[in-house]
């Protein structure tokens, strides 16, 4: 079983990239979201900016290129499309395990910057949607990642002090979060997780 230090109170966990291996299928969404709209969305921008909420990828992809998209209708598109392709999401079963060790015995989390819905869709396809004890969501905060409200109000919603947190996330920017936060992270890029035990960055 994956080792959690005894001071730990809670657990949160990013979903796309983190619990379910959606990022190719947002991918997908988004350059068929960008032949739509006349714009263009590259796979390095798309690792460069994980974790950021999509209305803000617009902002910063209008800025940078000049494209002048409405982010709110390119945010319904690209998600109307992933909403497509989400019955193809498989979930990370390294972190999935950590999960269903650590279920009823831990406090845990989804912290997303995606929209509700969306990551309720993920969560249900890949049946963890009941494992958590809260969902925090773009929706629900003010700044999404790299800021660290997200985690803080996940944090608030578990009643755990940030500092007795672990962040398990697959996005710099996510990381970063944890950080601003002042909670101890995983980064799940590092795998096989097993070799991770104990090695909390803060």
């Amino acid at each position: 079983m994956f080792d959690i230090p005894a001071d730990v109170r809670a657990l949160i966990f990013d979903c796309d990239g983190t619990l379910a291996n959606t990022m190719p299928l947002h991918q997908e969404a988004w350059d068929l979201a960008m032949a739509d709209l006349g714009g263009r969305f590259s796979p390095a921008e798309h690792r460069e900016l994980a974790g950021v909420p999509t209305r803000r990828i617009f902002e910063i992809l209008n800025d940078r290129h000049g494209f002048g998209i409405d982010p709110a209708r390119g945010n319904a598109l690209k998600e109307s499309y992933y909403e497509t392709l989400v019955a193809r999401a498989e979930p990370i079963a390294e972190v999935v395990a950590v999960v269903e060790a650590w279920r009823g015995r831990l406090p845990m989390a989804v912290a997303s910057g995606g929209e509700r819905h969306v990551v309720t869709a993920t969560l249900t396809r890949i049946g963890l949607l009941e494992a958590f004890d809260t969902l925090v969501t773009a929706d629900d905060v003010a700044h999404g990642k790299p800021a660290p409200d997200i985690f803080l109000e996940a944090a608030r919603r578990l009643g755990a002090e940030p500092a007795r947190c672990i962040v398990f996330e697959d996005a710099d920017a996510g990381i970063e979060g944890a950080r601003r936060a002042g909670m101890a992270w995983i980064d799940v890029r590092r795998y096989p997780i097993e070799a991770l035990r104990g090695q909390f960055d803060i």
